[in-house]
Formats: C-alpha cells, sequence, structure tokens
C-alpha cells in the first residue's frame, strides 16, 4: 500500500458494515496471508495494493476472514495522519 502505508507503520481497523470501492480493507485470506489493501469491485470483492501492478484474485467465494476497514495510520515518523 506504499505510499499511503510504509513499513513500520501502525494501523487500526473497525468492523465493517459495509464495503466501497475506494474503502482500504484487511483480511486474511485463503492462503493465510494478511493483506491490508484497496477495493476495486465491492461485489466480487476484488482488492489491489496501491503500488502493485495487478489486482489479486477476487476473494468473493473463497474462505477469507475480513478484519475491518482501516480508521487510522500511526506512521513511523512524529505526524499521524488520519484516513476517512
Amino acid at each position: 500500500m506504499w505510499p499511503l502505508l510504509k513499513n513500520g507503520d501502525s494501523i487500526f481497523v473497525s468492523r465493517a458494515r459495509t464495503i466501497e470501492k475506494g474503502d482500504i480493507i484487511t483480511v486474511n485470506n485463503h492462503y493465510g496471508r494478511t493483506l491490508t489493501h484497496r477495493v476495486l469491485d465491492e461485489v466480487n470483492l476484488t482488492t489491489k495494493g496501491d503500488n502493485n501492478v495487478f489486482p489479486e484474485k477476487p476473494l468473493l467465494g473463497k474462505s477469507y476472514e475480513m478484519i475491518g476497514k482501516l480508521d487510522y495510520i500511526i506512521d513511523d515518523t512524529p505526524k499521524n495522519r488520519t484516513v476517512s
């Protein structure tokens, strides 16, 4: 998710009641990886990291665990940023 997120950043997520295109979500995918990516298509739950060339395969119909939607970033510098 670079440049929004950098190594060392901490993120806070909340339970996602709805997911919309452009939201940043964190999931455990069916490979056991934890991903924080931007939603490209909320119907098929297709996501992509901001710095990735290609999107991930759609999560719809596959086993995944929704952790939540990005609320807040604490970066590794003294300045804190918020995401709405």
